[in-house]
């Protein structure tokens, strides 16, 4: 799934294991589920998207 997003918004192809690296690299890690969000309030998930995720893009950004 996320080599499948890196090809759509950046044209580029990575096997499994190129994108595990690359999200080491990035101090990132996949981790698989263990569980569904049923019962996931829309509000907090909403207030993440819009200020905290942007936050830590820009944070991870300055770092490169």
């Amino acid at each position: 799934m996320t080599g499948e997003y890196i090809h759509r918004e950046f044209g580029k192809t990575y096997s499994i294991r190129g994108v595990s690296k690359l999200l080491h690299r990035m101090e990132l890690s996949y981790t698989k589920p263990t569980y569904t969000l049923a019962a996931a309030d829309e509000e907090k998930q909403k207030l993440f998207v819009e200020t905290t995720f942007p936050r830590l893009i820009i944070s991870r950004e300055r770092r490169y």
